[in-house]
């Protein structure tokens, strides 16, 4: 009989042992999978900042090439400013040197002609601008 109790008491300590095998398996398999979902985790938030420093890079890229745009364009409204002001300015002189003698008036008249077109160049240029 006493074997019979052996066997027994056997049996339930190797049965205990097998349990607790599976539960420390059970528990290294749950932590296994925990820290496995933070690596991932880890590693989307990584990808998520890399993707926003090159969206932020991209930006500056895009605000500098803009800018140099924009300077480019304004020098160039500049200079075709200066063109058509220059021919305004030659149109007037050869309009009073055609005319030959003219009174005073006229040559006033068409000084203010003139401050009309350039006026009117200038608010083109301007509305050119904002738009």
């Amino acid at each position: 009989m006493a074997k019979d109790e052996k066997d027994q008491v056997m049996q339930e300590v190797g049965e205990k042992l097998i349990s607790r095998i599976d539960m420390t398996v059970e528990e290294e398999k749950q932590e296994a999978d925990k820290e496995k979902e933070e690596n991932i985790e880890k590693a989307r938030i990584r990808i998520i900042a890399d993707n926003e420093q090159q969206l932020e890079d991209l930006q500056k890229k895009l605000d500098e090439k803009m800018a140099n745009e924009e300077t480019k364009l304004t020098e160039q409204m500049e200079q075709r400013k200066a063109q058509v002001l220059a021919l305004k300015r030659q149109n007037l002189e050869d309009r009073i040197k055609m005319a030959g003698d003219i009174s005073q008036n006229q040559i006033v008249e068409l000084r203010q002609q003139y401050e009309r077109e350039f006026n009117n160049v200038e608010n083109a240029i301007r509305e050119e601008k904002e738009k």
